[in-house]
C-alpha cells in the first residue's frame, strides 16, 4: 500500500533533506534526521538508520532538547538491536526510559520499556523481561494504548512460558488475543517478529 512505500518514502525524504539542511532549524533537522533514520530502517539499511539516528540524537544534545534526545535513542536502540549490538542498544533504551521518566514523557518511556523486554527476549534473557513487561503495560493503561497492552501482556506471557507457569502464561497472552481482536489489529503478536 501507499503507506508502506518505504523505499519511495526515502526518495522524497533525501531530496527535501538539503532544503530543511539550509534552513537551519536545528529542531527541525533532528526531527528530519530521525524520521529518515526509521525509513532507513524499514528498508533494511540498518547501518544507515543507525547513522541518522545519531545524528538527530547529537542535534537534541546540543540544543539541550531532552525529549527528542529520548525519542532518538528509542529509535537508535531498536536499529542497534537489529545488528545485534545487544549491550549498545540496551544503553540507548535505558537512556531513553531515564529522561522519559524525568520529564514525564510516558508515551516514549512505554516505547522503551517494551523495546527493552524485546531486547531481552532476544537475547534468551527472559528473567529480564518481566519488570519491564509490567512497567510497560502500567504506561499503557495509563496512556490508553491498547495496542502496547496487548504487547505488554503478550510479553508477560512468555516470561511466565518460560518460568515455567504455563496457567499464568496462557491467561495472559488470552487476554493480550482478546484485546487485539477487540481491536481488530491485524497482526495480534507483533513484539517479537
Amino acid at each position: 500500500s501507499f503507506l508502506e512505500d518505504h523505499e519511495k518514502a526515502l526518495e522524497w525524504q533525501l531530496k527535501a533533506l538539503p532544503i530543511f539542511e539550509s534552513g537551519g532549524d536545528s529542531s527541525k533537522m533532528s526531527i528530519i534526521y530521525d524520521a529518515i533514520g526509521i525509513t532507513y530502517r524499514n528498508v533494511k539499511l540498518v547501518g544507515k538508520s543507525i547513522e541518522y539516528h545519531e545524528k538527530a540524537l547529537a542535534i537534541c544534545r546540543k540544543i539541550n532538547d531532552p525529549i527528542g534526545a529520548a525519542i532518538a535513542l528509542s529509535n537508535l536502540g531498536g536499529a542497534l538491536s537489529i545488528q545485534k549490538k545487544y549491550s549498545e542498544a540496551l544503553i540507548a533504551y535505558k537512556e531513553s526510559i531515564a529522561i522519559s521518566k524525568e520529564y514525564n514523557a510516558s508515551a516514549i518511556q512505554k516505547t522503551a520499556v517494551n523495546n527493552t523486554a524485546d531486547l531481552y527476549f532476544k537475547q534468551g534473557i527472559y528473567d529480564s523481561i518481566k519488570p519491564y513487561a509490567v512497567e510497560g503495560l502500567r504506561l499503557a493503561k495509563e496512556t490508553e494504548d491498547s495496542s502496547a497492552m496487548s504487547i505488554s501482556l503478550y510479553t508477560l506471557a512468555i516470561h511466565y512460558f518460560f518460568r515455567k507457569d504455563f496457567a499464568r502464561s496462557e491467561s495472559l497472552a488470552k487476554e493480550g488475543f482478546g484485546i487485539s481482536q477487540r481491536n481488530n489489529y491485524l497482526n495480534t503478536y507483533h513484539l517479537h517478529s
